[in-house]
């Protein structure tokens, strides 16, 4: 459902987890650095994520990525003054187990915010929507409706045409009450079940109340180097992202 926003403030703190320990392999990248390392209007395209999280009020953020990748998280953190607030974590083979590391540091009176260390274009205000609209609910999703028309096919055939009015393309960060994420990722590791994205473990709790918010803002995620220029030309050109700090 489509939230409002509440008129009465945050009543709890925020961790952030930013992902930043996939290997990148769709990025195509010749010279092997990693699509989170990538360099956005010259900065690496994490530390966006990073920024954009403490802006919007996390009062820590957990970073995770590739064990390989630890000596250049600590001289990143360590550059830009934010060894302080930023906490890594070693990753593991996908990302929701990664993430399930992570949350084994943030406290269960927290709300947590999952972003995707790749979007860098999602700034602090939209994040800040997201902790206020989950106040009053189990978690809070940003997306976009979905525009074009939508077929379910299987093996090549075109099966039916979706209604797109009920349908939303959902992206990060995402906001959850932390008990309550916790639990999901307890139930999934049981079930071994593997979604794909964090919704979609909380979904499979009963009786939970998911809210979203409508965000015309660009949230690309970088998968291709194609992504990389046009991201180049939204912050250049459009501005976008120019609330980083550094």
């Amino acid at each position: 459902m489509t939230a409002s926003l509440p008129s009465h403030p945050i009543v709890s703190p925020c961790t952030g987890i930013l992902t930043a320990a996939g290997q990148g392999s769709r990025f195509g990248n010749d010279a092997g650095e990693r699509k989170q390392w990538q360099l956005l209007n010259g900065y690496p395209l994490l530390l966006y994520g990073l920024d954009a999280l403490l802006q919007a009020g996390c009062v820590r953020v957990l970073l995770t990525y590739p064990p390989a990748d630890r000596q250049k998280v600590q001289s990143l953190l360590g550059e830009h003054d934010l060894t302080e607030q930023v906490t890594p974590v070693a990753g593991g083979a996908e990302r929701q187990h990664s993430i399930r590391h992570a949350l084994k540091l943030v406290p269960d009176d927290h709300h947590v915010a999952v972003h995707d260390g790749v979007r860098p274009l999602v700034g602090p205000s939209v994040i800040r929507q997201l902790l206020e609209l989950a106040v009053t609910a189990d978690g809070a999703l940003p997306g976009k409706r979905i525009t074009d028309t939508v077929k379910r096919v299987e093996k090549g055939t075109v099966i039916a045409t979706l209604d797109r009015s009920l349908l939303v393309a959902v992206h990060t960060p995402q906001l959850f009450q932390a008990a309550l994420l916790k639990k999901a990722y307890t139930l999934a590791e049981r079930d071994r079940f593997l979604g794909t994205d964090d919704a979609s473990l909380v979904e499979r709790l009963p009786g939970v109340n998911l809210v979203w918010l409508e965000d015309d803002g660009p949230a690309l995620k970088i998968t291709t180097p194609a992504d990389l220029e046009y991201a180049e030309y939204l912050v250049k050109e459009q501005h976008c992202a120019d609330w980083l700090r550094f």
